[in-house]
């Protein structure tokens, strides 16, 4: 179908490459000039010549001939509407973008003008005056209509913003990063103007930590002394390679050159215009001197701070918040955040300066090892902590004491997490504490692992957390335990269960034969959305049956990394439990299983289960990878049983060599949008089943595949000559 053009006749109109054109007779001399020199040549034996001269009439028939031609059937494409087919032509005409003709320019950007593709007619333009001479009028032409567009670009640029509410167009500028913004803003004067003038939030946030303005040009540097000071409210820098010394004087070394750092450059201009109106400032390795100069500069405004530090780069570490406490007033929050190794003088003023200012310790995530009599002091003096994580790594002699003094001193806590965790990391954030008295309520979050401990202090640890959790649990939201060592009984000390749990997560090995009364807790867990019980005892048919009653929507049951024991009933009962609560189950949306054969779950119960799934049209999730069965032939079976389920997403694992059988049979799912499929060892995989799939479902849907193994390895296996490509991994 033919395309309309988009812009005034003035600019362009479909037929006027045709008029421009300069070459309108085709005039094959030169061919059969070479043509005729090498009929003789071969005559009288000079085969050598011969080539030459044949070679130099094709090249001639081709450069001449073929371009005149080209040219003409593209302005004729252009009358038709086919504007890729015309750019394809004038493309050919000129392979080496070098012709000093100038009818394919013409022809070229007449078709890109009637495409609306302005920046690429102006590169036409651009590219042919440095080709076709001066001195010609079709030079003179190409001028002219470049000026023309140039024109027409900045009132369509006008058009855009006239058409367009202020604040839209803010909106949309707002996610360029800064150094993308001063580009735009050094475009041209309607965009510079407006920018500076119509945009004023815009300049609220200078960011000088990206890459694309890592250096200031001078033209850089104006435009961001043009945004008003008033403007300014946030301001990220990077001081890793500042010297320590005031910024006042920073600014001169790079002022009057081509180039200057922006973190350095910024600093001084915060100090030297009085940029007072910044809220809030957010500093990488921060150096003493500079950086106490632009607190004094901000202090009556700033608000809120936060600071990053890398060992390696700065030994003013914690000393940073206790200035800015000490300097700034209006603080309300600062955060401090360490990488590297630390060392427990790098939180030491958590203890001292800061308790006594405007700001208290409201967040902590200490994941590097410290003394525990240090944190149990901090624990006494941080009476206005919300959210705290410890690393329960280095700490196997003290959880009990640890987790106790949490207890005792922490009481307006909401979120807990003393878990495993490999960073070197400190994150401390202050903020100014609540008006009113600690709420009656408690912990929202909890998440333990505690995997080595002290055996003497088991039963300690065991009441304390047991003690958290009761004192938690009107207001509990998420549980989530791993604690291999100590099991979990402690947990069920809630006979009646948490109402308002939303999140459960736990892990039980199978040495811990403690979960008698579990299916009891679930039944007063009323709110439960999300599940995830690892653990043979967990296959228990009372606790499947108060499952099916409740209002889960996110349903995870697998056995233990080391369990090998089988359920504690009869298999048979806990196979008929599982398929009443997948069928049953109002809300349930995914399902997650992991079985192993050592479960003892009787022959055929995989398939059945997968029928019992089939028949929930709410459930529209099913991750198997954690599922073996005995054979690629039942893993078709239960597949198979799946063919009219509303299953969208299925992620499977399958041990042996991809076959046909298999594929073929996910191919039949009517519902699939998303398959995962999973390999356990690094085969590869067969190309042409996995085509054949793709060719099953195409016709009929979108899917996307993805295929795994434990290792990363490549895992399309082609035993044809086919490109990798065809095949989306």
């Amino acid at each position: 179908m033919a395309q309309s053009a988009v812009l005034t006749p003035s600019l362009a109109k479909s037929g006027d490459a045709f008029s421009r054109l300069t070459i309108t007779n085709l005039n094959p001399a030169e061919t059969c000039r070479a043509f005729e020199q090498g009929r003789k040549a071969y005559i009288v034996g000079d085969y050598s010549n011969a080539v030459k001269h044949y070679t130099h009439a094709l090249d001639s028939l081709q450069s001449d001939l073929f371009s005149v031609i080209a040219v003409h059937r593209a302005v004729a494409y252009e009358m038709m509407g086919k504007y890729d087919s015309a750019i394809h032509d004038c493309q050919s005409a000129n392979p080496n973008l070098d012709t000093p003709c100038p009818d394919v320019y013409f022809a070229q950007s007449n078709t890109f003008i009637l495409q609306d593709r302005l920046r690429d007619a102006l590169l036409v333009y651009d590219r042919a005056k440095k080709r076709v001479p001066e001195n010609c009028s079709e030079y003179q032409e190409l001028d002219r209509r470049q000026h023309e567009l140039h024109e027409e670009i900045n009132r369509k640029n006008i058009r855009i913003t006239q058409d367009l509410p202020t604040e839209l167009i803010s909106k949309i500028v707002s996610y360029l990063s800064l150094g993308s913004r001063i580009e735009l803003a050094l475009t041209c004067r309607y965009w510079h103007k407006y920018m500076l003038q119509e945009c004023n939030e815009m300049w609220s946030t200078i960011d000088v930590t990206t890459s694309d303005i890592s250096v200031l040009s001078k033209m850089h540097r104006q435009i961001l002394q043009a945004a008003m000071r008033a403007q300014v409210r946030t301001i990220k820098l990077d001081m890793s390679f500042m010297t320590d010394k005031d910024p006042g004087s920073a600014s001169d070394e790079g002022s009057n050159g081509d180039e200057a750092d922006s973190s350095k450059w910024t600093a001084s201009t915060i100090v030297q215009r009085n940029w007072n109106s910044i809220r809030s400032l957010d500093v990488e390795n921060p150096k003493g001197a500079p950086f106490r100069s632009i607190l004094e500069a901000t202090k009556e405004t700033l608000e809120s701070l936060e600071v990053h530090t890398r060992h390696h780069f700065s030994n003013y570490r914690t000393e940073a918040l206790v200035d800015a406490a000490r300097i700034c007033p209006n603080l309300r929050s600062v955060t401090n955040d360490m990488t590297g190794f630390l060392q427990p003088s790098d939180f030491g003023c958590i203890l001292s300066v800061l308790p006594s200012s405007n700001v208290h310790l409201t967040q902590l995530a200490l994941l590097s090892p410290s003394d525990p009599d240090t944190l149990c002091r901090l624990f006494e003096s941080s009476p206005y902590i919300v959210s705290l994580a410890l690393n329960s790594t280095y700490y196997p002699k003290h959880h009990a004491s640890i987790l106790y003094s949490i207890y005792e001193h922490c009481q307006a806590l909401q979120s807990l997490s003393y878990k495993q965790d490999y960073n070197e990391m400190l994150t401390t954030v202050y903020s100014r504490p609540p008006q009113t008295e600690h709420p009656q309520n408690y912990l929202k979050s909890i998440e333990i692992q505690v995997r080595e401990s002290d055996g003497g202090q088991t039963a300690n640890i065991k009441q304390t957390l047991a003690m958290i959790v009761q004192k938690s649990r009107g207001t509990l939201e998420t549980l989530k335990v791993d604690a291999t060592n100590i099991g979990t009984d402690w947990i069920l000390q809630q006979h009646d269960g948490i109402p308002r749990l939303r999140t459960l997560d736990l892990e039980v090995p199978s040495q811990f034969n403690t979960l008698e009364n579990f299916h009891q807790f679930l039944g007063g867990c009323r709110s439960l959305k999300k599940a995830t019980l690892r653990g043979s005892y967990f296959w228990d048919s009372r606790i499947l049956i108060n499952l099916q009653s409740s209002p889960i929507q996110h349903l995870t049951i697998m056995t233990n990394e080391i369990d090998d024991i089988p359920v504690r009933e009869p298999g048979d009962a806990v196979a008929t439990a599982m398929e009443s609560l997948v069928t049953n189950a109002p809300n349930l949306k995914s399902f997650t299983l992991g079985y192993r054969q050592s479960l003892g779950l009787p022959d055929g119960a995989l398939t059945k289960l997968m029928v019992a799934i089939a028949s929930n049209p709410n459930i529209r999730e099913l991750d198997l990878l954690s599922t073996i069965p005995t054979s690629n032939s039942e893993l078709i079976s239960m597949v198979t049983c799946l063919k009219n389920s509303q299953i969208r997403k299925l992620r499977v694992e399958l041990a042996g060599r991809t076959g046909a059988k298999i594929l073929k049979a996910l191919g039949m799912l009517s519902n699939l949008e998303y398959l995962h499929i999973h390999f356990p060892n690094r085969r590869r995989v067969d190309k042409e089943p996995l085509r054949k799939l793709f060719s099953t479902c195409q016709s009929t849907r979108f899917l996307v595949v993805k295929l795994s193994n434990l290792l990363g390895h490549q895992m399309i296996e082609s035993r044809q000559p086919t490109v990798a490509s065809d095949i989306q991994t």
